[in-house]
């Protein structure tokens, strides 16, 4: 398994929800620049699926870290 892609979460729960799959399987990827590069943007992505929402961290978009103390939303309003 170390060496391994893990199977998909819907082998076990045939019902789960597409978003679901898709986050869990990036978070667990063998291959690092699969990954998400944040903590931060796993967890949006978890709020969001877990909301209802799409998540906004689809695989092979970038991902920007915002300053501390800056939301996500000042980002995209005022961008560096």
């Amino acid at each position: 398994m170390v060496y391994e892609e893990p199977p998909p979460l819907s082998r076990w729960v045939p019902d789960v929800p597409g978003d679901v799959q898709r986050v869990l399987s990036r978070a667990l990827a063998k291959d690092a620049a699969s990954r998400y590069p944040t903590a931060q943007a796993l967890a949006e992505d978890a709020e969001d699926v877990l909301a209802g929402r799409p998540p906004r961290h689809a695989a092979g978009e970038e991902f920007v870290v915002v300053g501390e103390g800056d939301s996500p939303l000042t980002a995209l309003l005022d961008p560096m």
